[in-house]
């Protein structure tokens, strides 16, 4: 009889154990909660008193943390108190409004956080369940569920398109979840929620993980982290028909020395120094700690190796590295596309996703003139001036822009500024 007692309790315990449960227990770990910085001398206290700002997600066990950009705004450092009850000092290190996504990093990491799982870009189902963990009003690690309503949803705040590509749920997002993860049955992060409709009941919105890990990546690459590059990109990419997934070596730059020596397009990557790679998440969370000169042994799911090394920036790469500025090289074909008067020097191409180029003056088109008063003719100049600027600094720019008139035009000189990265 007690032996059918105590089966019997088991199997009632084991019946609770739903995917809903065992997605949370996986993923909760990997969330924290993100609050307003507090005197270290008052580095205590209940999360009652916490006045969260939002909720973060760990990525990495060196203590990186994303949330929402608009959770951070305003703020260089920030509180964490993670899913035990430990309270972490951080710092903001990069952060796009265009995208509202923030990286964040704890300034002391003894815990080693988990860092949560993150499924593959497009790996959804519509009508799938789906959770959502965050701080709602202060409610700490609060769990919601819902399903995936639609994918590719835009979004228009303040009358303006500031998200598109999203993931509709059928979860309110309330103040204190944005920057929580939303996840699957099998506790992956498939999005970040960060917005709701305010009209609307039982309607969420989560920016997609295709779109989290291109921007998380790109803070990641040896170009911000080292300053050095490799010549490729390694992006995710999931087949539905295999339904798997790969870290995909992509847009192999030619005559680079890696590219010479075996990089190519499509290369499935398996491992990277005996390290296994599930997608590019996990390379760049690995090349991150790399620096100029280091080699890496890289293997393909086919079991090829080949290997490659990382070389320091230079010229246009650099410049986009450091000021987070594309440029182009001017030619007679582009200047007289753009009726300027010059045909040698750079033109402004682009901005990096975390730029923040909404607050430039400049814009796509202008020539660059001037770097701390010193005239750009050439990646040289590049070089010397840039080489030695540290993030923090402010760097004065001047660029040239022609106005039309009529039949004619003017150069109108515009000045700007750029903090380096």
């Amino acid at each position: 009889m007690l032996f059918f007692i105590f089966s019997a309790q088991a199997d009632d315990k084991s019946v609770r154990y739903t995917p809903s449960v065992r997605a949370v227990y996986k993923a909760m770990p990997s969330t924290v909660v993100i609050s307003e910085p507090r005197d270290e001398d008052d580095f205590s206290g209940t999360s009652s008193e916490l006045k969260v700002l939002g909720t973060g997600v760990v990525i990495d066990s060196d203590g990186f943390i994303i949330t929402s950009e608009h959770v951070v705004h305003g703020h260089t450092s920030l509180d964490v108190i993670t899913f035990k009850g430990e309270k972490h000092r951080s710092e903001v290190l990069f952060s796009s409004e265009e995208m509202d996504l923030a990286l964040i990093k704890l300034k002391s990491n003894k815990e080693k956080l988990p860092a949560i799982r993150f499924a593959f870009p497009n790996d959804l189902l519509l009508a799938e369940p789906v959770i959502a963990i965050g701080n709602p009003y202060g409610l700490t690690f609060s769990i919601s569920d819902g399903i995936l309503s639609s994918t590719g949803r835009s979004l228009q705040l303040k009358s303006k398109m500031v998200f598109d590509d999203l993931l509709q749920t059928s979860l309110k997002v309330n103040p204190g979840n944005s920057g929580g993860p939303l996840i699957n049955m099998n506790g992956e992060m498939i999005g970040l929620m960060v917005a709701s409709q305010d009209e609307a009941q039982g309607i969420g919105f989560a920016i997609p993980v295709s779109k989290i890990e291109k921007i998380i990546s790109s803070w990641f690459s040896p170009e911000r982290q080292s300053h050095a590059e490799l010549g490729f990109d390694v992006v995710s990419e999931f087949s539905a028909e295999e339904n798997l997934g790969y870290a995909i070596v992509k847009n192999v730059q030619a005559g680079k020395l890696n590219n010479l020596l075996g990089v190519k397009d499509g290369q499935k990557i398996k491992m990277v120094n005996k390290v296994p790679i599930r997608n590019a998440m996990d390379f760049y969370r690995y090349v991150k700690t790399k620096k100029v000169g280091e080699q890496l042994s890289i293997t393909t799911i086919e079991g090829r190796k080949f290997f490659v090394q990382l070389f320091p920036l230079k010229g246009l790469t650099l410049a986009k590295s450091k000021l987070g500025l594309k440029f182009q090289r001017l030619g007679p074909d582009i200047a007289r596309a753009i009726s300027l008067p010059f045909d040698k020097g750079f033109v402004l191409s682009g901005f990096e996703a975390d730029a923040g180029f909404a607050m430039f003056k400049v814009r796509r088109g202008d020539m660059l003139f001037k770097i701390s008063n010193r005239i750009i003719m050439n990646d040289a100049d590049f070089q010397d001036l840039l080489k030695d600027v540290k993030p923090g600094d402010r760097i004065p720019l001047v660029f040239l822009r022609v106005i039309p008139e009529g039949d004619t035009s003017h150069v109108e000189t515009i000045h700007d500024a750029v903090i380096v990265q």
